[in-house]
This record gives C-alpha cells, structure tokens and sequence, in this order.
C-alpha cells in the first residue's frame, strides 16, 4: 500500500512512504507514532535519531557499550571472520557434535553454554562464532537456529546489557526465537549501524551489524 505525504497512514497493514528528497524522509519519520512499526534505510535511521535532540547532540561523542556483552557473529565475510580471531580469549566456537546434529535438542548445547558462560564470568563478554576453516557443508538455516538457541539459553542464564549480531539473517533467527517485537534506535554507530534499546527492557541494547560491513570503533573488545 503506497501512501503520499498528504494522507494519513492506515490504522492496519503494511504502507510504503513515497518520497523524492530527505526532506520527505524527515516527514515520514515525523509521522511515525507507538502504534507503528518504522522500517527503512540509513537515511531513514538518521532521520528518526535527528527527531532527537539529546541524541544529535551527542552522536559524536563515543559510545561506551555496555556489559555484560554478547557477540553472535553470522558472517563468512573473510575479513570479520579474521577480526573475531583477533579475540580468540573471548571467542566460542559452536562445538563440532552441535554443528554436524540435525536436531537441536538443549541437552546437546550443556558443554557450550558453560563455556560461553565461564567467558561472560571471566572477561564480562563472549564472542559467538562458527569456526568452519575446514569448508564443511551444513544448513545454513540451521545453524542460524543453533546460534539462536544458544542466545535464548544463555538470557535464561544471565542478565546481558548488550547484545551485537553480525548478519542480517542471524539477527532475525535470534529476535524471533527470544521474541521481541520493538526497538528505539538511541545511536548510531556508523552509517547503517544502529544502537538501540530494546523495549521493555530499560538496560538492555541491541545493535545489529549487515556481516559484510566494517566493525564500528566501539567494537573493541580488548578494552
């Protein structure tokens, strides 16, 4: 359903803004209220964060990320494949009996939750991964299921603050399994990757990175 500038959105559905310039962008991003669900580019997320003046002010500064934080990295882009082993005291990789089963059953992920958790206790973050230098093929739909699974098991564990995830299709596996539905962007980190807090839970964020785009500054995890 395509809708003009001049014409109220829909109470239900979904609708498609048409705009020519950002000035239209800016509009649309004035439009959106409690009851609607905003999707969009880069530009559209810089629209909604400039509707904040705190937030405007302040996207120079750094951010500081939170802790307890978790890492879940979907990528087979080579170089952030490379980057995670740059961490490999914060890194654990889905163990072998859990990338090779077919069915994920909780008994089988016991041994890798309490290495991801010794990770979060030792160094108050833990890095998610897939270590498949050997080339083996596997579902990939399946595996962003296991890296799901593994996330909800550990939130059943222990309160996060901070949650990033390398890849699109890894953080729509991992949303929809946990079962959140709404997010305020609160920074932006870079073009295209943005900070934002999950609702209902005041401490906690969520910053979801496309696999194929340059780590932010503030994904240094040696500080």
């Amino acid at each position: 359903n395509i809708v003009t500038l001049n014409e109220p959105l829909p109470a239900n559905g979904i609708s498609i803004g048409e705009a020519k310039n950002n000035e239209d962008v800016l509009a649309w991003a004035n439009k959106v209220d409690e009851r609607t669900l905003a999707a969009g580019g880069a530009s559209f997320f810089n629209a909604l964060l400039s509707l904040n003046h705190h937030l405007k002010n302040e996207k120079k500064k750094a951010v500081e990320l939170s802790s307890p934080l978790l890492l879940i990295s979907g990528t087979t882009f080579q170089k952030n494949v490379q980057r995670i082993k740059e961490y490999s005291h914060l890194v654990s990789y889905m163990p072998q009996n859990i990338f090779n089963s077919r069915k994920v059953r909780d008994s089988e992920f016991e041994n890798w939750l309490d290495d991801i958790l010794e990770k979060l206790s030792k160094h108050n973050k833990a890095i998610i991964a897939v270590d498949n230098s050997t080339n083996q093929k596997t579902d990939s739909n399946l595996l962003r299921e296991k890296k799901a699974k593994i996330t909800e098991l550990i939130l059943n564990k222990i309160k996060l603050k901070e949650i990033l995830i390398e890849g699109g299709s890894t953080a729509y596996s991992v949303i929809q399994k946990i079962g959140w539905q709404s997010f305020f962007p609160t920074e932006e980190l870079q073009q295209g990757i943005v900070r934002m807090q999950v609702e209902g839970i005041t401490d906690l964020h969520l910053t979801i990175k496309p696999g194929s785009y340059d780590w932010p500054a503030e994904w240094n995890f040696n500080q």
